[in-house]
């Protein structure tokens, strides 16, 4: 977050690959300053999570994919 401060102006995107409701602060910081925030995850992310982010792509679809054969 500290860096995005530096590096990033408005109309950068953050992915966070991850779906724990810990990251919603960090998402409503980052798309109040103008960033969009998306989410990549499986469909279990947090509902608020989802709600907040500007983008959810669901990982649930390439399952098959990425099973280690």
């Amino acid at each position: 977050m500290r860096d995005s401060f530096q590096r990033m102006k408005p109309g950068d995107t953050v992915t966070l690959v991850a779906g724990d409701s810990d990251y919603v602060p960090v998402a409503e910081d980052l798309t109040a300053r103008g960033l969009g925030f998306e989410v990549v995850f499986w469909n279990h992310a947090a509902r608020e999570l989802k709600d907040v982010a500007t983008k959810f792509v669901s990982l649930d679809p390439y399952l098959e994919h990425l099973r280690k054969k």
